[in-house]
């Protein structure tokens, strides 16, 4: 986030619409694990059982591979973290 943050406030053109290839990317992988884990539960179980279990964690997951500002201790702590706070 720190990065992005930089690449926006450059100033530079060409590193501002890098910035936003790099959000579009980030949605896309996002929307990705969504998908891929919607449909795993439906090849599985033929319904969407826990569908509000895999967008949280693809958004956990999202927000892990994004950064934040605080730094956590290991991933399993991370997840947990995150997944408190989207529930």
């Amino acid at each position: 986030m720190f990065l992005r943050s930089k690449l926006r406030e450059s100033g530079v053109h060409e590193l501002i619409a890098f910035d936003k290839d790099l959000q579009y990317m980030h949605t896309f992988n996002r929307g990705k694990r969504i998908a891929s884990g919607l449909a795993a539960a439906w090849q599985n179980q033929n319904r969407y059982a826990a569908a509000r279990n895999i967008v949280h964690g693809a958004l956990a997951t999202d927000q892990i591979l994004s950064g934040s500002e605080k730094t956590f201790g290991n991933s399993c702590d991370d997840y947990a973290q995150v997944k408190r706070k989207t529930s």
